[in-house]
């Protein structure tokens, strides 16, 4: 995919992550910034006040993908660009024990107001 496909993609990401669509449990996202934190490909803030969370903000980014740490790893669909990937073996304990009501992906189409069609997660590179 070219740099305008990765801009594509990464802009419907950041509109999932911000409308909570395609959301992951909150105890998935605590895990998978947990890894993020231990990895070397994650950018960081050395400033003292950043310490806590190991240099991780908020605009911290991933150097294989390039894709925001924050708004990726609240993505149910998202997963870790990383060989071998970091996240694979992090489940959400209401999927594990069958739960429906489990949050389930939200179909692009889903957010109103975007006109863009996501290409399909299979077919991704990176991000």
């Amino acid at each position: 995919m070219g740099c305008c496909g990765n801009i594509v993609t990464g802009a419907v990401g950041l509109a999932k992550a911000a409308v909570g669509a395609d959301a992951a449990p909150p105890e998935v996202v605590q895990q998978r910034r947990d890894l993020c934190r231990e990895c070397p490909h994650a950018s960081r803030n050395p400033e003292r006040a950043h310490l806590p969370s190991k240099g991780l903000t908020t605009l911290s980014t991933c150097a294989l993908c390039g894709c925001f740490i924050a708004a990726k790893t609240k993505i149910a669909s998202e997963s870790c660009p990383a060989d071998p990937p970091r996240w694979d073996n992090i489940t959400s304990p209401a999927r594990l024990a069958g739960d429906p009501a489990s949050p389930q992906s939200v179909p692009t189409a889903a957010l109103v107001g975007l006109a863009v069609d996501a290409p399909d997660p299979e077919s991704r590179a990176a991000c």
